[in-house]
């Protein structure tokens, strides 16, 4: 059996980003692209990480909408897009893309602290605080570990 080299880059690569690094899982998730170019699952992966890591936001954009065209269109990929999308201040569409990952799985407990966030930014106090509070009941500690990627409400 040949070993799958694209495989092993994206498995280390999100070892790197459990770990909390992640120029090194990007450079992984790098890799396994030049290896594999249409894999949608580590396009949302590298998204994700850049979304995380705050820099080169337009790329994680072009990662997460390749990802989609690749028919990745779950709710993880819309809610990384939307990640995105928040940290570049594009709250409408961080909205719409967060009512399209939540509609795929209700209780995505990160797309209901995102959604969150973005109502609060666009003026949507109450509706804001409860999709928080609803993420925090989800899934307790959510908005500190958001915090360390620098998304707070």
């Amino acid at each position: 059996m040949k070993p799958d080299y694209a495989e092993a880059f994206y498995n280390r690569g999100g070892a790197y980003e459990q770990n909390g690094q992640y120029e090194l899982a990007v450079a992984d998730y790098d890799q396994a692209l030049k290896l594999k170019p249409d894999d949608g699952a580590v396009l949302v992966n590298r998204c994700w990480t850049r979304a995380v890591m705050g820099s080169s936001l337009d790329n994680a954009l072009e990662d997460c909408n390749e990802a989609l065209k690749l028919k990745q269109d779950n709710a993880v990929t819309f809610d990384t897009r939307a990640l995105v999308e928040l940290r570049m201040g594009k709250y409408q569409e961080a909205l719409a893309d967060y009512g399209r990952a939540l509609q795929k799985n209700p209780k995505l407990a990160s797309a209901l602290l995102g959604r969150g966030i973005a109502e609060l930014r666009t003026g949507s106090a109450a509706r804001g605080q409860a999709d928080i509070a609803a993420a925090e009941a989800a899934k307790p500690g959510i908005v500190q570990r958001f915090g360390r990627y620098g998304v707070t409400p």
